[in-house]
């Protein structure tokens, strides 16, 4: 399922980038004080006399005030006599004006106590070393921030396919299929939920740096920094509002009898919809297929596809049509069968159900098919109709010729030929190989398909056989980002080598 690994891989960028934001903001909001904080437990403890405290009013325009402790003290430290204005790390006791106006009320002027000097930096000294309440909110966003690791972890649990596999080798389904849309509520639940807590977040937050803002203690680019953090939270309420249509619009439901497509045969496809399909103003329902590879580029794999032939089954806006319909498809024999299921590269068929509707997103949903091989072979010599024209390739020591070698073959069909060869000594084995090849710009694979062994090989040979080419396989093919080619390859050992020549299969 091409577009559900893209979607997959979406969603784990996605998660990674909403783990990453929230731990930096939980660091940059509670690690960081807390670092400073740990650090300041060392400094060094000195009296000091209040000169003045007061709970400052701040005003800025077309804003509501806002408040903060001020309150200077004067201290010497190694022969020097300094001043500072600030009550703890943080430079606020805790939230809300009674509570700074009871730490000015305990802190009045002629006050004598002790500060807490930072030996590196006389000039820099606080009051008071306890821990405030108001750090803790700054844990929040790393809450979101596991949520999202989690997330990353679990949506990369889903294993990818290995390199390999051909054609594939399951019995065709013969009866009916029906599968479902997937409401996807845990998906809907999860943004709404991170949607609700990050924005929640971000106003706190936002509101504090405003406030501090205010008061002149925070540049203006801190509240700069917040915005991409808003549009952040903007793009999360448009994708939950998207996940919401596929939970709360139309769903599809579709059914293929027989299960597995058949090439040259007929296939029904019947569609209906769960939910408001009254919604739905215009409905496609087509059979595509694709090619699609998937590579390494740099650190990053990268998939790709394309469609090579798309049959439109239903195109319409009929109402009976929409609510639950039904049409036979006349399979062409000629169609490419599903290859490289277990592959980095092959063709794939999906049904893909399109819909405009009405007050929610448009609907797109996927459902995967299987197209197998035409099974009606000719069963005898392939090209007899045509030129009978040999292809020679030799290699070395070798020779191989192919009766009718520019002809089409066909699937079940017979290919002629003859081989020969002249050795110094007398080879242990000597065979005949049909094989299947599938290139990509990024990769190369070779998948046997019947051996025929000559037995008693003497070192001068010259021979003629036939090798039968499957009645079940791919046909030679030719894509833009995939080939599949046919080989019948000449293998004598030791001392002998390789020689091959390719084959049309059609």
């Amino acid at each position: 399922m091409n577009a559900e690994r893209s979607r997959l891989r979406g969603r784990r960028w996605f998660l990674a980038v909403f783990a990453a934001v929230g731990f930096g903001i939980a660091g940059m909001l509670f690690g960081w004080p807390t670092f400073r904080w740990a650090q300041a437990q060392s400094w060094e403890r000195v009296p000091c006399e209040v000169e003045s405290s007061e709970v400052r009013r701040h005003q800025a325009r077309g804003s509501r005030a806002s408040y903060s402790i001020a309150i200077q003290y004067r201290y010497h430290f190694k022969g020097s006599d300094y001043s500072s204005d600030q009550y703890d790390i943080w430079n606020q006791p805790g939230q809300g004006v009674s509570r700074m106006r009871s730490v000015v009320l305990q802190h009045p002027v002629g006050w004598r106590g002790f500060c807490h000097v930072n030996p590196a930096k006389p000039e820099q000294a606080v009051l008071s070393l306890e821990f405030p309440k108001q750090a803790w909110p700054g844990l929040l966003p790393a809450l979101l921030g596991v949520a999202g690791l989690v997330g990353f972890v679990a949506a990369g649990r889903k294993p990818e396919a290995s390199l390999g596999g051909g054609m594939g080798t399951q019995p065709p389904v013969s009866s009916p299929v029906t599968r479902r849309t997937p409401k996807r509520a845990g998906a809907f639940v999860f943004l709404i939920t991170f949607c609700l807590a990050w924005n929640l977040t971000v106003f706190l937050i936002s509101s504090q740096l405003i406030r501090e803002y205010q008061a002149g203690r925070a540049p203006l680019f801190v509240l700069a920094f917040l915005l991409p953090f808003l549009i952040a939270g903007i793009v999360m309420f448009v994708l939950a509002f998207r996940e919401a249509g596929s939970l709360f619009g139309p769903r599809p439901v579709l059914t293929l009898d027989p299960g597995d497509l058949i090439a040259g045969r007929s296939v029904f496809l019947r569609w209906s919809f769960e939910g408001p399909a009254y919604r739905i103003q215009k409905l496609v329902v087509a059979l595509e297929g694709f090619e699609y590879v998937r590579y390494r580029q740099g650190k990053t794999t990268r998939e790709d596809e394309s469609v090579f032939r798309r049959i439109v089954v239903y195109e319409g806006s009929e109402r009976s049509a929409i609510s639950g319909g039904e049409s036979r498809v006349d399979l062409p024999r000629d169609l490419i069968p599903t290859f490289g299921e277990a592959s980095n590269m092959g063709c794939r068929w999906r049904v893909r159900i399109t819909a405009e509707v009405r007050g929610l997103p448009d609907l797109k949903q996927d459902f995967d098919a299987r197209v197998l091989p035409s099974t009606e072979g000719s069963g005898g010599e392939a090209g007899m109709s045509g030129k009978a024209e040999e292809v020679t390739a030799s290699s070395g020591r070798l020779k191989l010729g192919i009766r009718n070698g520019k002809a089409p073959h066909s699937p079940g069909s017979f290919v002629h030929g003859a081989v020969g060869w002249s050795l110094d000594s007398v080879p242990t084995r000597a065979e005949v190989r049909l094989v299947l090849r599938l290139e990509s710009e990024w990769d190369d694979r070779v998948f046997p398909q019947a051996t025929l062994a000559l037995p008693s090989p003497k070192a001068q040979e010259a021979r003629t056989f036939e090798i039968q080419i499957p009645t079940s396989v791919l046909p030679s093919y030719q894509g833009k980002y995939i080939r599949a080619s046919w080989q019948v390859q000449l293998a004598v050992e030791p001392g002998g080598g390789f020689a091959h020549s390719e084959i049309l299969v059609a």
